[in-house]
């Protein structure tokens, strides 16, 4: 199987930032590409189902998309066992969890900036 695929958005310098540091702790094992890059939208138009809309991170296992708080979460795993205790944010009730997310996601692009160039791949 192909390495899972993780959509961030390539013009937030947080989401960025956040995609630089997990291509370095996941070693190849999860592929990070901009939301906005070509590579991106190729897989988007030939996947079914079709891409949720949704602007800043997305999770691909290879049958589903993950989206929000349940993106974000699917990565742990990848990480190793320094951040396994992440993995406590399943305990966490969804609606909980989502109002962080969008809280986040709502002001990421006013605390951290934008960029044009986008330095994740695709």
């Amino acid at each position: 199987m192909a390495a899972p695929l993780l959509f961030l958005d390539g013009e937030c310098v947080l989401c960025s930032r956040l995609g630089r540091w997990l291509m370095k702790k996941t070693n190849g094992q999860l592929q990070i590409l901009a939301v906005q890059g070509k590579l991106a939208q190729d897989f988007f138009s030939q996947i079914e189902p079709q891409k949720p809309d949704n602007d800043s991170v997305l999770f691909w296992d290879g049958n589903r998309f993950y989206v929000e708080s349940d993106a974000a979460l699917k990565v742990v795993p990848f990480l190793g066992w320094k951040y396994a205790w992440l993995r406590m944010g399943w305990f966490l009730p969804r609606f909980l969890r989502n109002g962080v997310y969008r809280w986040i996601a709502r002001n990421r692009k006013d605390w951290f900036g934008t960029q044009e160039f986008c330095e994740l791949g695709g």
